[in-house]
């Protein structure tokens, strides 16, 4: 296996395991910064031959990056709807209590 393609197959084994934590209902963000921080180490790497295929290597991650980026802003878009709905049912619990 070439430098190359060995550095695609973990990249690869990082987004799996990236997607997977992301997926998740329960708390990984320690798992998930290490991988972070592991993926970008392998990514800054220094370049191999052919620069071709390096490139077509990079153009991908940066492609799952931005999957992932999607990703995310639609949690945080859900996340701050829900806690939207919190401060809304506080606000009218407390309203409640005060006209009783």
């Amino acid at each position: 296996m070439s430098s190359l393609e060995a550095r695609k197959a973990q990249a690869q084994s990082f987004q799996a395991q990236i997607k997977a934590l992301l997926q998740e209902e329960k708390e990984a963000e320690p798992q998930l910064q290490k991988l972070l921080a592991d993926w970008h180490a392998l990514l800054g790497q220094p370049a191999v031959e052919p620069l071709d295929d390096y490139s077509q290597y990079l153009q991908q991650n940066l492609d799952y990056l931005r999957e992932m980026m999607t990703i995310i802003n639609q949690q945080r878009s859900t996340i701050g709807a829900e806690l939207l709905s919190i401060q809304k049912g506080k606000k009218a619990k407390q309203s409640y209590g005060h006209n009783s």
